[in-house]
């Protein structure tokens, strides 16, 4: 047949006919899921799309990226302000290894003698994930270190761990639901304000939920020095810009 014959749909759609169906994959949340009301502890990612770029680009608010790439290639209904950071990172990072593939080639500076390393990372090879015994439940109990009473606290999203530290601290206490039973908003607010500072960590920690998700931090050894020093791959600031 012409290409005369061929309708314009047509032709457009014999020219693309070669293009592979962008990729998807199936990956196990840190948390397991339950957090969010999902029957599976696994979610569904798809590769940044050109039409997803361009959303980034249009974005006034820069810091809404990793929301906005989250809401756009993750198939399950999860609000991306809902995700606590170990979730959020962990599917920004796989979204991420989807589009441009594992491999991330930074220039880290030594922090001894100032010589610019080029380093090239292997995100697959270097990151693990830890994962809990049973999935996350929106709340846990914790028995404080040095006063030894029982506080059941509400795990953190990420939007609110994202707050100064400061305002955090000066919060910590609306994340109690109960100290020893009590749930008086009055009488929390009034023994977090003179809780010893070990007791006010165990509950930062526990509401950020640090012991598990994804580790992300890798050894830099200096070609020039050999200073040694760890980084932080999702601290530099091009990780999630997919460059």
């Amino acid at each position: 047949m012409s290409d005369n014959n061929l309708s314009h749909e047509d032709l457009v759609n014999d020219i693309l006919g070669s293009i592979p169906d962008v990729e998807t994959m199936e990956v196990k949340l840190p948390s397991l899921g339950r957090l969010y009301g999902l029957n599976s502890e696994y979610v569904h990612l798809r590769a940044m799309t050109f039409e997803d770029e361009k959303a980034l680009l249009r974005l006034k608010n820069k810091n809404e990226a990793v929301n906005l790439l989250i809401s756009r290639c993750v198939e399950e209904n999860i609000n991306p302000r809902d995700l606590i950071p170990q979730d959020k990172i962990f599917l920004v990072v796989n979204i991420r290894n989807l589009s441009v593939g594992p491999n991330y080639d930074i220039n880290i500076t030594c922090g001894n003698c100032n010589k610019v390393n080029p380093v090239s990372i292997d995100v697959l090879e270097t990151f693990s994930c830890d994962y809990p015994e049973e999935p996350l439940a929106q709340t846990t109990e914790i028995e404080l270190p040095v006063i030894k009473k029982k506080v059941v606290v509400r795990r953190a999203t990420s939007d609110e761990l994202e707050q100064p530290q400061e305002k955090l601290y000066n919060d910590i206490w609306k994340f109690v639901h109960s100290i020893e039973g009590i749930q008086s908003g009055q009488v929390i607010y009034d023994v977090i304000s003179r809780l010893p500072r070990k007791d006010i960590h165990a509950i930062v920690n526990s509401i950020s939920c640090s012991e598990l998700g994804l580790n992300t931090k890798f050894l830099f050894i200096c070609s020039e020095c050999e200073h040694e020093e760890v980084n932080d791959l999702t601290m530099q600031p091009d990780f999630f810009t997919m460059r």
